[in-house]
């Protein structure tokens, strides 16, 4: 089982629109970090209310699709988890899975993603953990 590769991620990268989030006061708008994909386990940290937005490379053509849980759930929600198709005319094509992750409340929590085949779901064809640090 790999982790967390360059063909998990849009243009290599996986961007993040609050990261190791800069400390704005205004926690309403994503704030764009870049995190590579070598990078293991990355801490984000966040304030309360602050939201990140996370853009993956997904092919549902071939079965795999990015699912994830947040551990604890009450420190942070997704508020979107959306499959948006490629531009591309090309069959087969991989688009993207967008998430969007609010920060609740002040603790640490993990959010472990894994890009699996429904009928696979203990085969990860990658996987990523990020951990979160939510504060006041």
């Amino acid at each position: 089982m790999r982790t967390f590769s360059a063909f998990t991620v849009l243009s290599g990268l996986l961007l993040l629109g609050a990261g190791c989030a800069s400390w704005s006061d205004d926690v309403q708008s994503p704030v764009p970090v870049v995190i590579s994909p070598d990078q293991q386990n990355p801490i984000l940290h966040l304030r309360v209310g602050q939201t990140i937005a996370l853009e993956l490379e997904e092919n549902p053509t071939t079965g795999y699709r990015w699912t994830g849980e947040i551990i604890p759930a009450d420190v942070a929600e997704l508020t979107q988890d959306e499959y948006k198709v490629p531009d591309s005319p090309l069959m087969g094509a991989p688009g993207k899975r967008e998430y969007k992750l609010k920060a609740l409340k002040a603790g640490k929590a993990t959010w472990q993603l894994r890009y699996v085949r429904s009928w696979e779901p203990d085969t990860p064809a990658e996987q990523l953990k990020i951990s979160l640090d939510v504060q006041e």
